[in-house]
């Protein structure tokens, strides 16, 4: 899943209501050719572009493979309980991605950053975004029950944002984790952004880390995510011209 950008105090949330983009003229279809996949690993970032402690993350032992066809249970469960959310993010399991390029870092404290680029980005008008957008704040929220009794609960907010790429939508999710041999809930925050920049579409997200062994969380570096987004935005327009 991926799709951005603030940080946990209520002076930086996403606003439940949404602010209307400049109006763009969407054509019927891209012009011409997308990047080839190797041109869009190209462009994406080092884990050492992030900082000293990033990584870039293998694959979890559970995680599906998309080669497979196994579905990601996250991802399922947004399209199944808000489709409208899954459209914005790209998070539709039953749409192939094969030519998507994604990547996953994680730091030392166990923040995660994602990004995934998408050469054929879905082409909408202004006003079906910001229709998007307000159907996917109406959803109460999305819940993900793991096999092991895990169970997370999502709560999100999304707005349009004028100030990346074309089409840009910014989203912030609260996301609460209940654990069978833990009395309360641990709260993690989520931000993403997802936009389009002519025939390339972008996502990124970024997640609280969780230490393994407090279980203490490890707030987002939202300053990072903002850098890391404006970077990627001025690398894809290059790429595309």
């Amino acid at each position: 899943m991926a799709l951005l950008v603030g940080c946990s105090s209520d002076d930086t949330a996403v606003p439940a209501t949404t602010t209307s983009a400049p109006p763009t003229t969407i054509p019927t279809d891209p012009p011409g050719p997308g990047p080839t996949p190797a041109e869009l690993v190209g462009v994406l970032p080092a884990a050492a572009d992030l900082g000293p402690d990033w990584v870039e993350a293998l694959p979890e032992a559970d995680e599906p493979d998309p080669a497979s066809g196994a579905e990601d249970p996250t991802d399922r469960a947004i399209a199944d309980q808000c489709p409208e959310l899954a459209d914005l993010m790209g998070a539709e399991p039953d749409d192939p991605d094969d030519d998507h390029v994604t990547r996953r870092y994680v730091d030392g404290d166990g923040r995660e950053l994602s990004v995934e680029l998408d050469p054929t980005p879905r082409m909408r008008t202004d006003a079906d975004l910001e229709a998007r957008v307000e159907a996917t704040n109406r959803c109460d929220e999305v819940v993900v029950d793991d096999r092991d009794g895990v169970t997370t609960t999502l709560r999100f907010q999304t707005a349009v944002d004028p100030d990346h790429g074309e089409q840009a939508v910014k989203f912030q999710a609260v996301v609460e984790v209940s654990l069978p041999f833990e009395a309360d809930p641990i709260t993690l925050e989520l931000y993403g952004l997802a936009f389009r920049t002519g025939t390339v579409g972008v996502s990124i997200s970024a997640s609280d880390g969780l230490d393994p062994e407090s279980l203490g969380v490890n707030r987002t570096d939202v300053e990072l995510l903002a850098s890391v987004s404006d970077r990627l935005e001025a690398a894809v327009d290059d790429l595309v011209g």
